[in-house]
């Protein structure tokens, strides 16, 4: 996983109300794109992790804190 960007403190810090959920997508990498015809049963496990609001950090703070959530919810899944 690539290092998080300040993007998502920046919509944080502006809707302060509004909470951000971390995701960890497990399997993605096999669906298959739109309107193709073969269909295997492929599973794709999704962890959703805690809320998390902004409360006035610092952006890059903020989004390390958040990629260490994801990074978490990963652990987690891969771990059982």
């Amino acid at each position: 996983m690539k290092p998080f960007k300040t993007g998502i403190a920046h919509l944080a810090e502006a809707y302060p109300h509004v909470p951000v959920v971390p995701l960890c997508i497990h399997g993605a990498g096999k669906a298959l794109p739109r309107g193709e015809a073969l269909f295997v049963p492929f599973i794709i496990d999704v962890n959703i992790g805690e809320e998390v609001f902004h409360e006035g950090r610092e952006k890059r703070e903020y989004t390390e804190y958040l990629q260490g959530c994801v990074e978490k919810l990963e652990r987690v899944m891969v771990n059982g």
